[in-house]
């Protein structure tokens, strides 16, 4: 579901995700080529995202896209979460906003990471 221009305003400075969550025991940090970074958290229990959450240091879009990453990836099976892919998170700006696809690539490479180390652990 897209959101709308003025909600990006609101979920940016209150992001929902933002943090670790209570339960997080697999984590992952991508770093772009500028430096900064994406880190997602995930508490999986029983195959299923249970929580999700991150940090980075992108302001606004960054804040945005792993938000994003997290709401969809929260309650959904490890296949299907790690199958997420940037355009997912693109679909949710208005069509009005300028892409960044960038970072929403990066949020979706530490998404995978997390989960990756999720299933190694399980292993």
């Amino acid at each position: 579901m897209k959101v709308q221009s003025e909600e990006l305003m609101v979920l940016a400075f209150d992001p929902p995700h933002m943090g670790i969550p209570s339960g997080a025991a697999y984590s992952a940090r991508t770093n772009g080529p500028d430096g900064r970074f994406v880190e997602i958290f995930l508490d999986v229990r029983d195959g299923i995202v249970a929580q999700a959450g991150f940090l980075t240091d992108i302001p606004f879009v960054g804040v945005l896209c792993a938000s994003f990453w997290c709401e969809t990836a929260a309650g959904a099976d490890l296949n299907t979460a790690r199958a997420l892919s940037p355009r997912n998170i693109l679909a949710r700006f208005p069509p009005d906003f300028p892409a960044p696809a960038g970072t929403a690539e990066l949020c979706v490479k530490s998404g995978r990471e997390a989960i990756k180390a999720a299933e190694e652990q399980k292993s």
